[in-house]
């Protein structure tokens, strides 16, 4: 059998390049990381680079981007700008060609992630009714080979962040509790009364099928990543508004049909994690679940089987997440540049060597497509 360790060596004889997780009904073709990506001079791309790091595509983007939502056959990708973002980007697989460019309704702010269906016809994007101060959810049709709007549906709360397509045909949502509007950019309007809640929804309809929130008494922690174990077992990470120095939980774990949210704290205080987690990804067989903690430099790791933390390790704005090819390993992007694969099980850890990965400046999320 071969191991990790039999696997890294073999490997670095190679050319020290990491194992992407193969693609799956997209032929032979070798997968690639696809991340949104900035330069050393504020150039904000769409960016494809290979198992060794370097560049396969890279595409001018009009602002940041944030999320990359890929089609279930690994043919295409969207590619959601950052919130309050106006544009969503969708592009081939593996080549990068640029099919179509969606754009916000009037009234409406895309909010940085977007899901596709099943059958890959159908695009969920979350968005912002600013001015109902509500979240909806965009579905965008497959018709002629472009992706039309079709309809929307509530999100089931206010400031939708991230959704996903759970493996029993349910979305996911991520409602953040936090209400913004664009002519105020940024800024959190209702942090005094806010309410998150994790939302799933008929993929059909649109009815909400259950919706779970936090105490009362934590109503300032707003839930905004997703990660989906094999089983659906679904992980979602918190960044708090409340005091920077207030221990509260920033993991929730959940499945269809428990009762309520399962809520867990890191291993770490806030003097080390700031109280905001960025991604969240489960391994190969969902046994391991990372996430990151950008604004403190650390990654934490949560073994599932036995509900123990392994040791956090410090890797410079880490953010990016992705299972790696091998169970018990994840892929780490880093804001600061660079590209890793971690082993929380031995502490190994296999850099990309290639300078591009390395130079560029990677964004909070990452896809293998």
């Amino acid at each position: 059998m071969l191991t990790r360790r039999d696997f890294l060596a073999r490997t670095l004889m190679l050319g020290a390049g990491l194992a992407l997780t193969p693609v799956v009904g997209a032929g032979n073709r070798s997968p690639l990381l696809l991340s949104a990506s900035d330069d050393g001079n504020g150039g904000h791309f769409f960016s494809a680079i290979d198992e060794m790091g370097a560049p396969r595509f890279s595409h001018p983007l009009p602002d940041r981007a944030h999320g990359i939502a890929l089609h279930p056959a690994r043919t295409r990708c969207a590619v959601v700008a950052r919130r309050p973002g106006t544009f969503v980007d969708l592009y081939s697989l593996p080549d990068g060609r640029q099919l179509q460019r969606l754009h916000n309704p009037d009234g409406r702010r895309f909010c940085g992630h977007a899901a596709f269906s099943a059958d890959g016809r159908t695009l969920y994007t979350t968005e912002n009714d600013f001015d109902g101060r509500r979240g909806v959810i965009g579905v965008w049709r497959l018709r002629d080979g472009l992706m039309v709007r079709e309809t929307e549906w509530a999100s089931g709360g206010v400031g939708p962040h991230e959704v996903l397509l759970h493996p029993n045909g349910s979305l996911v949502v991520a409602n953040g509790g936090i209400l913004t509007h664009p002519d105020r950019g940024r800024d959190k309007l209702n942090l005094d009364s806010m309410q998150a809640n994790l939302t799933y929804l008929d993929s059909e309809t649109g009815a909400i099928l259950g919706s779970y929130g936090v105490a009362a008494e934590l109503h300032q922690l707003s839930i905004r990543h997703l990660s989906i174990s094999p089983d659906g077992r679904v992980a979602s990470v918190l960044q708090y508004q409340g005091p920077e120095t207030e221990e509260v939980p920033l993991l929730v774990l959940h499945s269809p049909g428990d009762g309520a949210l399962q809520l867990l704290r890191l291993p770490e205080g806030p003097e080390r994690h700031r109280n905001y987690l960025g991604s969240v990804a489960w391994d190969l067989d969902g046994r391991w679940l990372a996430m990151s903690a950008p604004r403190g430099s650390r990654i934490y790791f949560y073994h599932r089987d036995s509900a123990a933390w392994a040791d956090p390790v410090t890797y410079s704005d880490g953010c990016g997440l992705y299972r790696d090819s091998l169970p018990a390993t994840f892929l780490i992007s880093s804001g600061a540049g660079g590209v890793t694969s971690y082993c929380p099980e031995d502490g190994s850890w296999q850099p990309m060597p290639d300078r591009y990965a390395s130079r560029q400046h990677w964004d909070n999320h990452m896809v293998v497509g």
